[in-house]
């Protein structure tokens, strides 16, 4: 059971980074795969991250119980008072469900596009959340200088792969005429 745990959460991980690589507006990236598509890519990534988040949250404490269901919310009560970097888990997640849910194109018809948008800025700090939690408790980091260099590694490369305001909309090739939006 610990394994199914630790294989959701990374990939949920990579799903959520590749997903913000997707929105981050990188002049080679829309120049190759367009920028519709891109956010049709981050769209479906993103409820895969939660999705296979959440799976790694239910698994892994259930995994802690022991295998009783009866036991998950004391279980995990006793782990966020008890275990380093599960509160900030806790709350990622919690973060993670408010923007998918607002992300649900019902949800999405309500709010003006600057609420919406200000509300999925909150998965960064979800990520940030996440990412501690995994070198705090997390079984490829915890002592293993290598994997943790190497983490930090992949998020420098993706971040350096990001050309752009993220907290300003993704243009859409429709707003433009026709092909990728240039950043020249």
């Amino acid at each position: 059971m610990r394994d199914l745990g630790e294989v959701t959460a990374l990939a949920g991980t990579y799903a959520s980074l590749v997903g913000v690589l997707f929105v981050s507006r990188a002049p080679w990236l829309d120049q190759v795969l367009g920028a519709d598509r891109l956010r049709v890519a981050h769209r479906w990534l993103g409820f895969a991250s939660v999705w296979a988040i959440g799976v790694h949250a239910l698994v892994s404490t259930l995994a802690v119980a022991g295998g009783a269901v009866g036991e998950l919310l004391p279980t995990l009560v006793a782990m966020v008072g008890t275990v380093p970097g599960m509160l900030g888990a806790v709350v990622g997640m919690a973060l993670l469900v408010l923007v998918a849910v607002s992300s649900i194109r019902a949800a999405r018809a309500r709010p003006s596009y600057e609420s919406w948008h200000g509300v999925h800025l909150y998965a960064y700090l979800a990520m940030a959340f996440g990412y501690l939690h995994q070198l705090t408790i997390g079984a490829d980091f915890v002592d293993d200088p290598v994997a943790t260099a190497s983490a930090g590694r992949a998020e420098v490369a993706v971040a350096s792969g990001i050309d752009g305001d993220p907290r300003e909309p993704l243009p859409s090739s429709r707003d433009e005429g026709k092909g990728p939006v240039s950043r020249s």
